[in-house]
């Protein structure tokens, strides 16, 4: 397994708008905006994963982005509060012909995620077609 990033989804009913504003200064946004009726925002940590160049363990990102959020949190509490849908997710690509890896999160890591009220989810991609 190799890391590819870590990104955060938040989805409300409620207008998001101020938020992604702050967060696109903030980190790498890579939506904002109204999906089938619901407010979606997709950000990584600045400079991360997809966006950025370097593919490193997922701890430096989810830390980067959880002071990221608490900071949001403070400056936004009702739009925190209406989220219907707050996610951490951990990308990982399944290459075939690469050794097994494991990538973990600390407890104090996945704590101060419960403490932002958000979850955390892993996508594995499969591995792409090798000649």
């Amino acid at each position: 397994m190799k890391y590819i990033n870590t990104d955060v989804d938040l989805h409300s009913k409620g207008s998001l708008e101020r938020l992604g504003s702050y967060l696109e200064e903030r980190s790498d946004l890579l939506h904002c905006g109204q999906l089938d009726g619901s407010w979606n925002i997709r950000i990584e940590a600045a400079g991360s994963g997809i966006v950025g160049s370097k593919h490193r363990h997922p701890e430096s990102d989810i830390k980067k982005l959880i002071l990221l959020l608490k900071e949001a949190k403070a400056l936004f509490p009702g739009e925190f509060n209406a989220l219907e849908h707050f996610e951490f997710n951990i990308g990982l690509n399944a290459p075939l012909a690469h050794p097994a890896e494991v990538v973990a999160v600390s407890c104090g890591i996945l704590t101060e995620l419960s403490e932002l009220g958000a979850c955390l989810g892993v996508t594995v991609y499969p591995a792409e077609q090798e000649s």
